[in-house]
């Protein structure tokens, strides 16, 4: 996979991930503030918890990383996303 092709496809993962979770925001009580910045896509709770969700091109990965009693950071290769 070319680095292009890597970053359209995680693009339209990333913004796919946005729009389910702003129709999520529809059905619950529970709020957050999304920004999708470049390659990152970052989310902000009312209780000012964070998640960030962004591009590895070089690993052809998707990161995700929170705070839980420290830093956690999952990835997954895209090719596993869009096989999905």
């Amino acid at each position: 996979m070319s680095d292009s092709d890597f970053e359209r496809q995680g693009m339209a993962v990333l913004a796919s991930i946005e729009s389910q979770l702003e129709a999520l925001m529809q059905t619950t009580s529970v709020q957050w503030d999304s920004a999708l910045e470049g390659t990152v896509l970052r989310l902000t709770f009312d209780d000012d918890s964070r998640i960030v969700i962004n591009l590895q091109a070089p690993l052809r990965e998707i990161w995700l990383a929170y705070a839980d009693q420290g830093l956690c950071v999952e990835s997954v290769p895209l090719q596993d996303i869009a096989a999905r």
